[in-house]
């Protein structure tokens, strides 16, 4: 069986068993199934401010790997025609159920490998939320998004989470290949976009699961010359300022530009850092005069003190230097974010399947946080990294045998350091 075949096949499975739950990761009713979507459309929804400007009722959107319709019936209110495509034929008619009611949606099985149902040029704007992660090859991954290119209009945006950072090897099993999938680096991401001539304009989540990618068709201007860019000033991204800490969320600098292009690509004009060089993160509209604001993340290991900085082109220098201050970051301060079920992750601070996934930020060495339930404390953890830049990592594990059901106390310790308690219930 190929491989198409075998990710029909799986898909088709896994809507006749629970939907909801191989969409969403938890097992739910329709109601609570649709409102999990809820943070992933205000995701989307933020990028639409960077389409060519018309009316809503005027722009066409196209979902790839809608599955069941979680995401399409709230996006379809800022279109006047929605699609969305599935690879499995039991997702796409339970999905024409749930949008029996929204007229403007419309829902296709497709071939798995490409969107040849839809013409050049068709779409403004294209998304794909926790599908390709689950595609095992790269190379149709790729395909889609070089089709996604394809059937945007000039101007329109391709939203699209890939993985970032390879599944845990107890993940890796003969069978499991259509849920585990396959996985990109940053830097093959940076090379599509430049091989491909498919300008990215925002990256997030690089090294994590959750690797957010946005890229946006070239609108065909004349381009501007490398040299003709300018740096007018750098600045904190977090607030203006002349201060970036180290680490975390603030450790980012703007790049205030003129003359840069209006096609410019994250992947082609990397920040140089002192002698370092950085992929930047988020570049903004382009305006005519070719005015726009470039953020780029500090690398790891930058060292406190003076810090020149500088746009290049392909690794070439291209503007004057700009000075800011590295500072050290303030001292770490851990804590739990989220306690949830293992596996349903929706059950906040309970256990209904005989596990916990335990959310901590601002972890410094993740080897050194031990968790403990009701006393008894916990054995081995499978350990993922959620986010690198606020150092936040989710902490998977079974409840230590003994443990009473019913209210427990979990605690967490880093080293020396013990966490805020969290209340849990064990069913």
């Amino acid at each position: 069986m190929n491989v198409v075949e075998q990710m029909r096949e799986d898909w088709n499975r896994r809507a006749r068993e629970d939907a909801n739950y191989f969409v969403a990761f938890a097992r739910l009713n329709d109601e609570e199934f649709l409102a999990t979507g809820a943070s992933v459309i205000s995701g989307f929804a933020a990028e639409l401010y960077r389409l060519p400007r018309a009316s809503e009722k005027d722009r066409r959107a196209l979902e790839i790997g809608c599955g069941p319709g979680r995401l399409l019936i709230p996006m379809s209110k800022h279109f006047g025609e929605i699609h969305g495509v599935d690879i499995s034929d039991e997702m796409i008619a339970l999905a024409k159920q749930k949008l029996a009611g929204t007229p403007n949606a419309h829902v296709h099985v497709n071939s798995g490998s490409d969107l040849s149902l839809f013409d050049d040029g068709y779409f403004d704007f294209v998304y794909s939320w926790i599908v390709m992660q689950h595609i095992p090859s790269k190379e149709i991954v790729l395909a889609y998004l070089r089709e996604a290119q394809r059937v945007l209009k000039p101007g329109g945006i391709l939203a699209c989470q890939l993985r970032g950072l390879k599944p845990i090897d107890s993940e890796l099993k003969p069978g499991w290949e259509t849920w585990t999938g396959c996985w990109f680096s940053a830097q093959e991401i940076f090379e599509f976009s430049s091989a491909q001539k498919f300008p990215l304009v925002s990256i997030s989540g690089i090294d994590a699961q959750y690797t957010v990618t946005v890229f946006r068709k070239g609108l065909g201007r004349a381009a501007m010359r490398p040299e003709q860019v300018a740096l007018l000033a750098v600045t904190a991204a977090a607030d203006g300022g002349r201060l970036i800490p180290t680490r975390g969320r603030a450790a980012a600098v703007s790049l205030w530009l003129d003359g840069f292009p209006a096609d410019g690509s994250l992947a082609d004009f990397p920040v140089m850092l002192g002698d370092k060089l950085q992929t930047g993160c988020f570049v903004a509209p382009v305006s005519e005069s070719g005015g726009c604001q470039l953020n780029a993340m500090l690398p790891k290991g930058m060292e406190p003190g003076p810090v020149s900085v500088r746009l290049s082109y392909r690794g070439t220098p291209i503007t004057e230097a700009h000075e800011v201050e590295v500072v050290t970051a303030p001292p770490r301060n851990p804590k739990i974010l989220l306690v949830t079920d293992r596996v349903n992750l929706l059950a906040r601070n309970r256990s209904e399947t005989g596990g916990f996934q335990v959310s901590i930020q601002d972890v410094e060495d993740p080897a050194a946080v031990s968790i403990a339930v009701g006393g008894e404390c916990v054995g081995s953890m499978v350990v993922v990294c959620e986010d690198p830049i606020a150092s936040a990592y989710a902490f998977g594990f079974p409840v230590p045998p003994g443990t009473q059901k019913g209210p427990n106390t979990l605690t967490a310790r880093l080293g020396d350091r013990r966490l805020e308690a969290v209340t849990v219930e064990i069913v």
